[in-house]
């Protein structure tokens, strides 16, 4: 089954690995960076999962590609939250915050969160406060 096609529920394991693996205090940004890298979207998932643990393992443009790409429905979910996550620990500039919000509204206004659970958590993104 290619990696675009794989079910909310094979990546789900993906995202408790990744929250796992946050454990480990010798994880470094580099290697979130190469596992979001990577064509394969559990690992992409795994990436998101950890920063959602770690938010000082991520990065800007990972959050931006994670919230702004069109990928899958989970990873862009899990990107959302690792963006929270991000915004909630003050790691982001403010600049970039701002950068961020402009991205989710323009995923919203393109119609890829109504309803869902993400459009809850890109909401609470856009209503935060900078720190």
């Amino acid at each position: 089954m290619p990696s675009a096609e794989k079910p909310a529920t094979a990546l789900q394991a993906f995202v408790d690995r990744g929250h796992r693996l946050a454990k480990r205090p010798t994880l470094r940004r580099a290697d979130v960076a190469k596992l979001f890298g990577d064509r394969d979207e559990g690992k992409r998932v795994m990436a998101l999962a950890i920063i959602q643990k770690r938010p000082e393992l991520g990065s800007f443009e990972i959050l931006v590609e994670a919230v702004g790409g069109t990928r899958g429905a989970v990873e862009h979910g899990e990107g959302l939250s690792a963006a929270l996550a991000a915004v909630d620990a003050g790691i982001l500039r403010a600049e970039e915050v701002d950068a961020l919000k402009r991205e989710i509204r323009g995923v919203l206004e393109a119609g890829h969160l109504g309803g869902s659970a993400g459009g809850a958590i890109a909401k609470r993104i856009l209503d935060s406060e900078p720190r």
